[in-house]
C-alpha cells in the first residue's frame, strides 16, 4: 500500500476518525489504524518497532486541512 493511498483513506474516514481520536496521531498502514498515540516522536517510535519506517503514515486527527497543509514561512520582505 502506497502512503498516498494511507492518507487518501485518512482524507475519506476524517470525520467518523474525528469523533473517536480528535487530537491524537494516528498511525496507519493498510488502511487501518495501527496505534493512536499523543506526538509523532512517540508514534514514530512505536510504529518503526512493528514495521519499516516509511510502510506507514502518522497522521494527526484533527478537523479541516490544517495539520496536513504544508505552510512556507515568508522568510524575505518583498
Amino acid at each position: 500500500m502506497t502512503l498516498s493511498a494511507e492518507f487518501k483513506w485518512y482524507r475519506e474516514n476524517q470525520e467518523s476518525l474525528l469523533s473517536k481520536y480528535e487530537g491524537k496521531v494516528l498511525a496507519i498502514k493498510d488502511l487501518t489504524i495501527i496505534g493512536v498515540y499523543t506526538s509523532y516522536g512517540e508514534a514514530y517510535i512505536a510504529s518503526a518497532k512493528m514495521y519499516m519506517p516509511g510502510s506507514f503514515l502518522l497522521q494527526k486527527c484533527s478537523s479541516g486541512p490544517a495539520d496536513y497543509t504544508p505552510k512556507v514561512k515568508k522568510l524575505f520582505k518583498g
